[in-house]
């Protein structure tokens, strides 16, 4: 299905070779560890707050375990809506800005 060429390279096959991805290694490993680094810090962000939760609560509530009516109502109806949320808008930032970049052909726009 994917095989690597060279050594700076990875090469992803898909739908019978109709479609083939030429892909960096240095951009999959910078986009896993933004990734990893996204989840770190949107469990970060379910933990904080003015009612004080520990992350294995926040597992725990997550996971359809109830841990007590409170931490379930903020862990569901406050943070967790936020965290994608917050996650979303800092992409859409992000394209936006590289399309102005894009549009105006200028590194600095």
């Amino acid at each position: 299905m994917s095989t690597i060429v060279a050594s700076r390279w990875y090469v992803l096959r898909l739908f019978g070779e109709r479609v083939a991805l030429r892909l960096p290694i240095a951009a999959l490993v910078w986009l896993a560890a933004s990734l990893l680094l996204l989840a770190a810090i949107i469990a970060y962000s379910l933990t904080i707050g003015s009612q004080p939760t520990s992350l294995s609560e926040v597992w725990r509530t997550l996971s359809g375990e109830s841990v007590s009516k409170t931490i379930d109502n903020v862990v569901w109806e406050f943070r967790f809506p936020r965290a994608p949320a917050a996650a979303l808008v800092g992409a859409m930032f992000a394209l936006s800005g590289a399309a102005l970049q894009n549009v105006t052909r200028n590194g600095l726009g």
